[in-house]
């Protein structure tokens, strides 16, 4: 059973935003949320709160004797801030409260050394990788990921060195695989806490935007990516994780072959399909464990007309839906 995230706010329109806001997300918790203290505190005395988030006029006695694991206050005033690890300000957008929380609580797992609690089966892996141009690749995957999120949770993880996710959400980028990466190699054990906050969405499905430094890709060490992603993997969050895979990343063969499902992509011309016998040995993968596609070229991406929650809808996602079984 997933651990009790409540929030408690004594202003009822903030609080009701802020519940669809996290309804919205793949957070693992439970969530509840109160607009009176006397709820929460009966609430509280009969079940172990693990993460309380309280407004600053909701906050009194009877709260402090609560037996929370962290408590949290929602600050109106940004001048009036107290330590970065007890209080966030109120009045910024929902998905940037939601990071610095789950910032504070995953550094207090790490420093306490608590074993992750998010029970459930691992994520399958899906590797896309090949010999076309990166951005064809990047938009394959899009539109797989999308397809798969429709009757699945999955997670999108861009291992190329290049995106320009902000282009592609219409989000500010503040924290993105790099900042995950840092967590991993500093305090291993905190990722589905750390990772909540850091997630965008593309239609159903979760991404964590490709690195801001894309150096990061090539200073982890193969066993590092293998923990890495092992360890997001068992978080039981998603069903599936899927990577972008691009030559950066150390250890890439090892990483295909963790992965249930190999997509390996190329064009159709003589020199490509020469090419893949070639591609397979230098990635050490025996015959028939990866599976081929060529995906079309698309006018509308080429001309830059398009969205990505429509790539589904666009020649590209016709190919991906009547060719890809992954």
């Amino acid at each position: 059973m997933n651990p009790v995230f409540a929030v408690c706010d004594v202003e009822t329109d903030y609080a009701i935003r802020f519940m669809e806001y996290l309804n919205r997300r793949n957070l693992p918790f439970e969530i509840q949320m109160y607009t009176e203290v006397e709820p929460l505190c009966a609430y509280g005395r009969k079940k172990h709160i693990e993460l309380l988030l309280i407004s600053e006029r909701a906050m009194c006695d009877e709260v402090r004797a609560l037996h929370v694991g962290k408590l949290i206050l929602l600050a109106e005033d940004r001048g009036a801030l107290q330590k970065p690890e007890t209080s966030v300000y109120k009045y910024q957008s929902s998905a940037q409260v939601v990071r610095e929380v789950l910032d504070c609580y995953s550094a207090q797992r790490a420093a306490t050394h608590l074993e992750t609690d998010v029970a459930s089966a691992p994520a399958r892996m899906i590797g896309v990788y090949g010999l076309v141009e990166p951005s064809l690749q990047m938009l394959f995957a899009l539109s797989l990921g999308q397809i798969l999120a429709e009757t699945e949770s999955v997670l999108y993880l861009h291992l190329q060195k290049r995106a320009g996710f902000s282009l592609i959400t219409g989000e500010e980028i503040r924290t993105d695989l790099s900042d995950l990466l840092f967590c991993y190699r500093r305090a291993p054990g905190s990722l589905p806490y750390r990772m909540s906050g850091m997630l965008h969405k593309i239609g159903r499905m979760d991404i964590l935007p490709a690195p801001g430094f894309p150096e990061d890709l090539g200073e982890m060490s193969a066993e590092e990516w293998r923990g890495f992603l092992e360890e997001i993997a068992a978080s039981g969050v998603h069903s599936i994780l899927l990577l972008d895979l691009g030559d950066g990343v150390r250890g890439l063969p090892g990483i295909l072959r963790r992965c249930g499902s190999r997509i390996l992509l190329s064009g159709e011309d003589a020199f490509s399909v020469r090419r893949r016998a070639s591609l397979e040995e230098e990635l050490e993968l025996e015959g028939g464990e990866a599976n081929w596609y060529v995906p079309p070229s698309v006018p509308e991406i080429r001309a830059g007309r398009w969205f990505a929650e429509s790539l589904p809808d666009t020649e590209l996602g016709d190919y991906v839906r009547r060719n890809c079984h992954a």
